[in-house]
């Protein structure tokens, strides 16, 4: 069986991201982190609002700032539907999001994000354990147009919506990058995220993550 090829998106100028895949090259979603981490929960009996964690997604960015309301509509919708029918699947509000090491995967990842930004395409390998859902994205964007809950549920279900399917995968869990992508994440924070960690705390803390 060919083990399929993922890859990840980062924002350079995002120190605490980059900072963090730096120390060991791995980065987990925030669900599983809050799971060995629970005095970081947001306490809420709210059952959406509970699924956007205290280091949220861009997504759960969106719902707690409330700054996009049609967009926020169709996040709620699609949480929604997935926690009456499909809990078992990870949430959008707290998921990593990976695309295939693809032509079509990459293109999905460069219109995912701000064309203004800085990022680097990570190639990663997902961590034993993790949830993964493969999702056709057509469908998330067709309720955009149509606020029809069947595609919804298609969404949900992993069902492809044409022969030219925009394939997105939900990761409830974490992945891990290379050591070269690691070394390359020190240089950057040495180089643009030192006036925030400062050099001697960088160094310090490097040499207790050797390679």
């Amino acid at each position: 069986m060919i083990m399929v090829k993922y890859i990840h998106s980062i924002n350079l100028d995002n120190w605490h991201v980059c900072w963090n895949l730096s120390l060991k090259g791995i980065l987990i979603s925030p669900k599983l982190f809050l799971k060995y981490n629970p005095e970081f929960v947001i306490k809420n009996t709210e059952s959406l609002i509970s699924e956007i964690t205290s280091t949220p997604t861009p997504t759960g960015i969106i719902i707690l700032t409330n700054k996009n309301q049609d967009r926020v509509q169709v996040e709620i919708e699609f949480e929604k539907i997935r926690q009456e029918k499909y809990s078992h699947l990870p949430s959008r509000f707290n998921c990593l999001w990976v695309a295939e090491n693809s032509e079509s995967g990459n293109k999905l990842i460069e219109n995912m994000f701000n064309s203004s930004e800085e990022r680097r395409t990570l190639p990663v390998e997902i961590l034993p354990q993790s949830k993964i859902h493969k999702t056709d994205k057509r469908w998330y964007e067709k309720y955009y147009s149509n606020n029809n809950k069947e595609f919804i549920d298609n969404y949900w279900l992993g069902k492809e919506y044409n022969s030219k399917a925009r394939w997105e995968f939900l990761v409830d869990g974490g992945f891990k990058i290379s050591k070269e992508e690691i070394l390359f994440l020190r240089d950057i924070i040495r180089k643009r995220h030192v006036n925030v960690l400062g050099k001697g705390f960088i160094e310090k803390t490097y040499q207790l993550h050797l390679l």
